[in-house]
């Protein structure tokens, strides 16, 4: 996003003065009237998208995104789908003990992804006193949600609409009230196309005593920026993924004033692998730094956690197993999610805290 100050002698030459120089398509942040050498001057602060018109004219057509990239993923994945098909008759068991074995025709029946399953085999072959569940710990990541893990003050939580992203912050926010109760909090509504999910936040906020603030436009995003200093915790919801919406963008452009925001991707294990791997396209995945898991309760399998652990490389941090918002929560840890996996045991009370 492309912010300007501009100032006038009054407020319609500062206006003119943004769409001579940003266009129809200028947003106005901010505006303020000024006293300089015993004279008043407008002060106009306005933004535009950088792909946006910036002239006064109607400005070339943007031109279609380039689909190159997807097509080449999707043939890479193809190709990688043919590929562990030959090497799979490779992948001799006999290589490992009776114990090794066990888990791993026990993952592949979950279903464990062939490349995951190929680098488990690879460390456990001819090791016969490797534990599966050590070698595994290895290969997908996990950091609990705790205060010493995730010190940053704003966390942001994305994912698909529906997934519970705003059910998730409020557990967050809830547990942090009671932890540090001198703490200030806000919460932070971003998704405008989900209104349930404003006065659920809205509603909570009233009844425990926490901050509310609305962040859709530009403007609002420019007021909470300068706010930050008074929170201790920020708590945000973002826009869900699909529906033609473009995250990689709206991130790049609304979130610059949150350098240091920690963004969460939330998902469910009752999704496909495939769908699970279509939402990472949608995001730019280098800025996301946790998975979080959500409606393990309505799930048949939990094998989608390790492959989508295996594929990005990020830790799970957080799990929730309940609709409701009170002990339906753990933080992520080694033994709950091999619980999960092995046992389908949900965490219990006792694990549901953080």
């Amino acid at each position: 996003m492309r912010v300007k100050t501009f100032r006038g002698r009054s407020t319609s030459d500062a206006l003119q003065q943004v769409r001579q120089s940003l266009g129809s398509e200028a947003i106005i942040l901010n505006t303020q009237t000024l006293e300089e050498d015993g004279r008043e001057v407008c002060e106009v602060v306005a933004a535009v998208e950088p792909n946006g018109n910036q002239g006064g004219g109607s400005g070339p057509e943007q031109p279609e995104p380039d689909r190159s990239w997807e097509a080449w993923h999707n043939e890479w994945n193809r190709f990688k789908e043919q590929l562990f098909v030959l090497l799979k008759p490779q992948m001799d068991l006999s290589r490992l003990s009776p114990r090794q074995r066990l888990a791993m025709e026990y993952l592949e029946k979950e279903g464990v992804g062939s490349e995951l399953m190929m680098r488990l085999w690879e460390r456990l072959r001819d090791r016969p006193d490797a534990s599966s569940l050590a070698e595994l710990s290895q290969l997908i990541p996990v950091k609990p949600w705790q205060p010493k893990a995730w010190p940053q003050k704003a966390h942001a939580l994305i994912g698909p609409h529906g997934v519970g992203k705003t059910t998730s912050i409020l557990r967050l926010a809830l547990d942090h009230k009671q932890r540090r109760p001198s703490d200030r909090i806000c919460l932070v509504n971003a998704d405008g196309h989900q209104g349930k999910g404003r006065l659920l936040l809205k509603h909570y906020a009233e009844l425990s005593d926490l901050a509310y603030r609305e962040a859709e436009q530009p403007s609002e995003w420019g007021k909470l920026v300068g706010e930050l200093g008074s929170f201790d915790r920020i708590f945000l919801d973002l826009p869900g993924l699909g529906g033609g919406a473009s995250p990689k963008q709206w991130l790049g452009s609304m979130s610059e004033g949150f350098r240091g925001m920690c963004l969460h991707l939330v998902l469910s294990p009752v999704y496909s692998s495939r769908q699970l791997l279509s939402y990472t396209r949608e995001l730019p995945m280098h800025k996301v730094s946790s998975l979080v898991w959500t409606k393990l309760d309505e799930a048949c399998s939990y094998a989608e956690m390790l492959n989508m652990g295996y594929a990005t490389g990020l830790p799970a941090s957080l799990l929730t197993f309940s609709p409701s918002l009170k002990n339906s929560t753990s933080a992520a840890r080694e033994r709950i999610l091999w619980q999960l996996v092995f046992k389908h045991r949900l965490p219990n009370t006792q694990q549901g805290s953080f």
